[in-house]
């Protein structure tokens, strides 16, 4: 597992708030959701919490991971 970024783990910290244990959005609902100005900055977190293996993949749907 790759280390997060302050400002990375900020975004983890409120999607857990915001989504607890459900599937995520859509980006532009997410960013909406979060107050966030750019869909495009949602996409950039989520893809470095994929690689960190925070948020995980399945059929087309990202969901955050459990643990």
């Amino acid at each position: 597992m790759s280390t997060l970024t302050d400002n990375q783990k900020d975004f983890l910290t409120a999607l857990k708030k915001q989504y607890r244990s459900s599937k995520l959005p859509f980006n532009r609902q997410i960013a909406k959701n979060l107050e966030y100005k750019y869909h495009n900055s949602v996409q950039h977190y989520l893809e470095a919490l994929m690689f960190s293996g925070v948020v995980k993949k399945i059929d087309d749907f990202l969901f955050l991971d459990k643990k």
